[in-house]
């Protein structure tokens, strides 16, 4: 699914006139499946198409286009104890999840969701930390494994979405979209 990349190509191009957007906005509509959003032919779900779908949407301003909560609802069913979130109900939480699903729910207003009560948010931002590399600085997909800088990615802007990283030691990016601010707020 590649479809969000190539507007944000067009956004950070200042050409977002190149989209037909009728067309773009009835393509992704058939792709919600249930509270889910497919991102192939075979038809497999995720919680990252989810995301995909909603920042391609919010960048072309279409976001009304969508089931929003019952979208919400399956990114947040994908919550799991530990306070991360698997790309499908029940997966195993990983790094790249974070970035979708915080993403997810900060582009559609609600974050909330993540009822503080019930301290999923620093159960989040701990997930988060203990995949920290001592050596390297960088993070993993989870607890234990090799940092690398993709993973590394998810977890800066997780915290980010979190509230939970001090901004002033990174350059002004929006962490939901992860891109430059200052483009951002062209569109």
């Amino acid at each position: 699914m590649g479809i969000p990349q190539a507007v944000q190509l067009l956004v950070q191009l200042n050409r977002i006139d190149l989209i037909d957007k009728k067309s773009l906005c009835s393509y992704i509509k058939q792709l919600q499946h249930d509270e889910s959003f497919i991102g192939d032919q075979w038809k497999e779900i995720d919680t990252c198409f989810s995301f995909c779908t909603v920042a391609c949407l919010k960048l072309i301003d279409s976001l009304d286009i969508i089931d929003i909560d019952r979208a919400t609802n399956f990114i947040m069913i994908c919550l799991n104890f530990d306070g991360d979130f698997g790309c499908i109900p029940g997966a195993k939480s990983h790094a790249g999840q974070i970035y979708c699903c915080l993403g997810f729910l900060s582009l559609v207003q609600r974050l909330d969701n993540l009822d503080l009560s019930t301290g999923n948010i620093e159960k989040l931002s701990k997930f988060i930390l203990a995949a920290q590399d001592d050596e390297t600085d960088g993070c993993a997909d989870r607890p234990g494994n090799i940092s690398d800088p993709f993973h590394t990615l998810f977890w800066v802007v997780g915290l980010l979405l979190l509230n939970t990283y001090d901004e002033n030691i990174i350059r002004k990016v929006n962490s939901v979209l992860c891109m430059p601010e200052y483009i951002v707020q062209r569109t």
